[in-house]
């Protein structure tokens, strides 16, 4: 089993907003049911609950227990755009039928 894998430039990116929260605080990755699609990728900065489950040693990021086998082999990075702007993408093979916009998605069964 392969757990979701972050870019070193996605680690940098998500450590360094890290540093402007309390502690206590993770980056937690979820899939959501919702979008013209279906399912959604979310990000949530917030105090770390128990159950989340941490995905990188050293590093406060989680993924929610639920999410676990649709993140499976979903790789994170960011994409640099202009304006020195980045944003965060999802690689995921599996992932099928994307909305228009690419925010939502269905999966290959």
């Amino acid at each position: 089993m392969k757990d979701l894998v972050l870019t070193d430039p996605a680690i940098a990116h998500f450590s360094h907003l890290l540093e402007t929260h309390p502690d206590d605080h993770g980056v937690l990755f979820q899939v959501l049911n919702k979008g013209c699609s279906g399912m959604k990728y979310d990000i949530v900065v917030g105090p770390i609950q128990k159950e989340w489950v941490p995905i990188h040693e050293g590093k406060k990021i989680y993924v929610h227990p639920d999410s676990i086998d649709v993140l499976k082999n979903v790789v994170v990075d960011l994409k640099q755009l202009p304006l020195d702007q980045s944003k965060v993408i999802f690689l995921n093979a599996n992932a099928k039928n994307a909305c228009g916009c690419g925010e939502s998605f269905n999966l290959d069964e």
